[in-house]
């Protein structure tokens, strides 16, 4: 675009400024909401199966209604955190629009101006739409990238948090485990 005209490049600029500030701030969004929505998909699942695998205790102390709403607290914890990472992508979308929206009117309106000056061909206005409208499809296939990774980042900090917890019952720093015949022997536990 440069070799077309310098002032071409002026848009381009700013709108490239633009995409990366959104980019990683909706990055960052989408990472703490996929967080959020992954522990209460946790704690939904937590729930529905601790329900089921006790299904014989929870029918022999007639607390079935206590369990299901229980269970159905979690199920709108999850609803309402599947909502608002749903409205992050909408709002995502919209957003990834509007700046491509200025790119292609910025960039192809001074092309276009400066056309009807007689400072750039036909040919100039023709490559700078082509570079507009295929950058506009490369920066929603990048943004699409960077959201599925953060995305998943945010799935796994919040499975890092079960797994990667203290235990809370440790070895006596000097009990040891010893197997004889088969059968396992505690000494000085």
């Amino acid at each position: 675009l440069a070799g077309i005209d310098f002032r071409i490049v002026l848009p381009l600029a700013v709108w490239l400024i633009a995409y990366a500030s959104y980019n990683v701030w909706i990055a960052r969004r989408v990472g703490i909401a996929s967080e959020k929505h992954s522990d209460a998909r946790s704690l939904a699942v937590g729930r529905m199966v601790d329900a089921y695998a006790n299904i014989e205790t929870v029918k022999l102390f007639s607390a079935s209604r206590a369990e299901e709403r229980y269970v159905l607290s979690a199920l709108r914890r999850l609803r309402l955190r599947f909502q608002r990472f749903l409205r992050l992508m909408t709002e995502l979308t919209l957003g990834l629009n509007v700046i491509n929206g200025f790119l292609f009117v910025a960039v192809n309106g001074v092309a276009i101006f400066l056309w009807t000056d007689g400072q750039v061909t036909i040919g100039g206005v023709a490559a700078t739409t082509a570079l507009t409208l295929r950058l506009s499809a490369m920066s929603g296939w990048i943004m699409w990238v960077t959201i599925r990774l953060f995305e998943n980042a945010g799935i796994i900090r919040e499975g890092l948090r079960s797994i990667a917890v203290p235990h809370d019952v440790v070895d006596k720093g000097d009990a040891e485990l010893t197997v004889r015949r088969g059968e396992i022997v505690f000494d000085d536990v």
